[in-house]
């Protein structure tokens, strides 16, 4: 899941990516949106986070879009939009000539999560072969891609991300292993202990992807905001507030 902001004058608004925009909401994907009493999401913290600025020259605010339409708007390119909580190779960037990226707000990897009765150890790709995916609905795995096409791995998809884990955590249907980011892993291992833990998970030593940092990105079209946020967050890794909020969903 991917946080998506979007600007209408002076209001800035975080959209988050949902493979089905009719059922976003209950398709949450921790850290970045919760559904537990009093967590909404760290992508919800980080709205406020910036709002918290009474000199801003923007207003942000949270809410659901899919990634389709994110796509339509950048491609238009008369919308002013921001995407946040993702890198460089999510948009075909890598050289960041097409967009401003900010700095780096936390460091992320792809791991591979199978079920404590029936372990997947995962060395490489090829240890995947043969094996049946637990995916999201909606969502492309750039990695798993040519490996899904050519049936070398089978692919089964759940409507809810949760669902996809508890159904290989299960170990009873038939599903060998789902992928889920450190992120995600940290908010289930520290907040919240009831979907996976060390009796029920195995997870990868290795990821399936390095190590990579989530940014916000920000069109060329709109330079103010991005010098503005250039400023509001040179320190953020020094601000208590920040260090507070991100404790608070485990990481």
């Amino acid at each position: 899941m991917h946080l998506f902001i979007i600007i209408r004058s002076c209001v800035v608004f975080f959209i988050l990516l949902a493979p089905f925009f009719s059922m976003a909401k209950e398709n949450v994907t921790p850290p970045w949106q919760t559904n537990i009493q009093g967590l909404k999401g760290l992508s919800y913290e980080l709205a406020t986070f910036l709002n918290s600025d009474k000199n801003s020259p923007f207003h942000f605010a949270a809410e659901f879009i899919v990634r389709n339409r994110i796509n339509q708007i950048l491609e238009k390119g008369n919308e002013p939009i921001v995407v946040a909580w993702v890198q460089p190779a999510f948009f075909d960037d890598e050289n960041k000539t097409k967009f401003y990226w900010s700095k780096p707000l936390i460091s992320d990897s792809q791991l591979i999560l199978s079920s404590a009765k029936n372990p997947l150890l995962f060395y490489n790709l090829n240890s995947l072969k043969g094996k049946v995916f637990s995916a999201v609905a909606g969502l492309r795995y750039r990695t798993l891609e040519p490996f899904i096409k050519s049936s070398e791995i089978k692919r089964v998809d759940s409507i809810r991300y949760v669902t996809a884990i508890e159904n290989v955590l299960s170990a009873n249907k038939g599903l060998d292993f789902c992928i889920i980011e450190n992120t995600t892993l940290n908010f289930f291992k520290n907040i919240d202990k009831t979907i996976i833990n060390l009796n029920n998970s195995y997870v990868s030593k290795k990821p399936l992807n390095p190590l990579y940092k989530r940014s916000l990105l920000i069109p060329r079209s709109n330079k103010k905001l991005f010098d503005y946020l250039e400023k509001r967050l040179k320190i953020i890794d020094k601000d208590r507030e920040w260090k507070k909020i991100l404790k608070k969903y485990g990481q």
